[in-house]
């Protein structure tokens, strides 16, 4: 009787969590699909594996790696993306688009510093500054699922 009880219970607790959990979430919902999501969630890992790249690269002394692993996240290659889903680019807000904008361009921008800079403060200086930008639009806006 009592693992019915258990069974009952801990799946309905658990439920009232959740829910208590993306209330006091206040981050602005984006509610996407499973492609959509799939493609922001692939883009956002790949920032991340790339500022490991760059990090790395920097640190080895490895510039040209570092600079080509800047440009590949940069706007100027990514202008017209075939994975990106047409749905999209109408689901998000105004402030999301400036914030992968400025990502993208600061990507640029990183790869040129790299390339032209003898000083590795400069990029790096510049990297922190680009991940101001990711964690101010993550501390604003979480994915949701559409429904």
């Amino acid at each position: 009787m009592k693992n019915w009880f258990l069974a009952v219970l801990v799946p309905a607790l658990l439920s009232s969590a959740l829910s208590a959990g993306e209330l006091l979430d206040n981050r602005t919902p984006v509610a996407l699909t499973p492609t959509e999501k799939a493609y922001v969630l692939g883009q956002m890992r790949l920032f991340v594996e790339s500022i490991d790249t760059i990090v790395a690269g920097l640190a080895d002394g490895n510039s040209s790696e570092a600079e080509e692993t800047a440009a590949a996240r940069g706007s100027i290659r990514n202008q017209s993306d075939p994975a990106f889903p047409k749905t999209l680019g109408a689901k998000l807000p105004p402030e999301w688009k400036q914030f992968g904008g400025n990502t993208r361009k600061g990507f640029d921008t990183l790869a040129k510093e790299i390339s032209g800079s003898g000083d590795i403060k400069v990029p790096l200086k510049h990297l922190g500054e680009l991940m101001q930008n990711c964690a101010a639009c993550h501390a604003s806006y979480r994915i949701s699922d559409a429904e």
